[in-house]
C-alpha cells in the first residue's frame, strides 16, 4: 500500500476506508472513436429535440400571442383571464427551459466530439456506496464525460479496474478494487 497520502490512488482508498457514501476521482484518458461517434450521434439528436421544442414554444404561443398582431394571424384561443395568462407564462417557461437543458447537453457532447485526438480528456467517476436523493444516484459506479454512464463494475475485470482506478501498484488496485466490490455489495 502507499505510505504517502497524497497520491490521488492514497487518497481515494482512504475516502473508501472511510465509509464515505459518495466519492469522486478524476483520471485522464484519450477519447475512444466509439465514444466520439456516440457524442456526434448525441449532438444530432440534441439539435433535433432543442429544433422541435422551439417550433412546440412557437406553436403554443402562436394560441396566447397572436392575439396582440390580428392582421398577421388570428388566435385560436386568446387569453381571458388571469389563469390564461399563467398558464401561457408557464408553456413559455416550460419550453424555454427544456431547449436550454437540451442545449446545454449539446455543447457537453459537442466538446467530446470536437477534443483533439491526441490529448486526454478527464473522465470524472463516482463511487455511491447507497442510494441518495441528494445526488440522483443507485449504488453503484458511475463515469461521466459529457453524459453519465453506468459501466458494469460486476463484470469488471482486472485491466477494468487498472483502467478506471487512479494508478497504483497491480496489488493495491487489486485490493482497492475487492475492497469497493464488498461495499458496493453491503446491503
Amino acid at each position: 500500500m502507499s505510505n504517502t497520502p497524497d497520491t490521488p490512488f492514497a487518497e481515494l482508498l482512504h475516502a473508501v476506508q472511510s465509509n464515505a457514501t459518495h466519492i469522486t476521482w478524476q483520471k485522464s484518458s484519450p477519447i475512444s472513436d466509439r465514444e466520439r461517434g456516440d457524442a456526434k450521434k448525441a449532438m444530432k439528436r440534441f439539435l433535433l429535440i432543442i429544433f422541435l421544442t422551439l417550433l412546440m414554444l412557437i406553436d403554443k404561443m402562436s394560441n396566447y400571442f397572436c392575439y396582440f398582431l390580428p392582421r398577421v394571424c388570428s388566435p385560436r384561443n386568446p387569453p381571458q383571464s388571469l389563469a390564461d395568462w399563467l398558464l401561457a407564462l408557464f408553456w413559455l417557461f416550460f419550453y424555454t427551459a427544456l431547449s436550454l437543458n437540451f442545449f446545454i447537453m449539446f455543447k457537453h457532447q459537442r466538446k467530446i466530439a470536437n477534443h483533439p485526438t491526441e490529448q486526454s480528456c478527464p473522465i470524472t467517476y463516482t463511487l455511491q456506496t447507497k442510494a441518495s436523493f441528494r445526488y440522483f444516484l443507485d449504488k453503484g459506479i458511475f463515469a461521466s464525460r459529457g453524459m453519465n454512464l453506468r459501466p458494469d463494475w460486476q463484470n469488471f475485470t482486472a485491466t477494468d479496474w487498472a483502467n478506471i482506478l487512479p494508478t497504483a501498484s497491480a496489488d493495491e488496485v487489486h485490493r482497492l478494487s475487492q475492497i469497493i466490490i464488498q461495499r458496493l455489495n453491503d446491503k
